[in-house]
């Protein structure tokens, strides 16, 4: 670089090849291409291209009426939701009063019996008896 001479021209005397209006030229192309891109790209995507005068009023309308078609499914899904988790907790609720009841039945069977019911059992012992053993009644 240091066998370059040094060179005091301005960028645009420096380019040579190409002329200031076939710069311009080119640039307003390129502008003009990307214009097309972009009025074209929502139909390359299946699109339909937005009519190209809707009124603002009929778009904000539009918006909204989506908006609030978006709400109602938000909370349509929320119900549901809710709706599934009541049911579950409920199904869980039965499982564990089953259970439950399961355990409670097992220590009844095995397990030793109440003063309760002991008492309940001597009574019954003693009705029985008293069925069994009692005196003919005489004629």
């Amino acid at each position: 670089m240091q066998n370059a001479p040094h060179n005091s021209q301005p960028v645009r005397a420096r380019i040579g090849a190409l002329p200031f209006a076939r710069a311009v030229s080119m640039l307003g192309s390129v502008i003009a291409l990307a214009v097309a891109c972009a009025m074209l790209a929502p139909v390359a995507h299946g699109q339909e291209a937005p009519p190209p005068r809707q009124d603002r009023a009929q778009q904000q309308q539009q918006q909204q009426r989506e908006m609030q078609r978006e709400l109602q499914r938000e909370v349509q899904r929320q119900e549901m939701l809710r709706q599934e988790q009541r049911a579950y907790e409920e199904q869980q609720r039965r499982l564990m009063q089953a259970q439950q009841e399961q355990q409670q039945e097992g220590q009844r069977r095995h397990g030793r019996m109440t003063p309760d019911e002991r008492s309940e059992l001597r009574r019954q012992i003693n009705e029985a008896n008293q069925d069994i053993y009692s005196r003919p009644r005489r004629r």
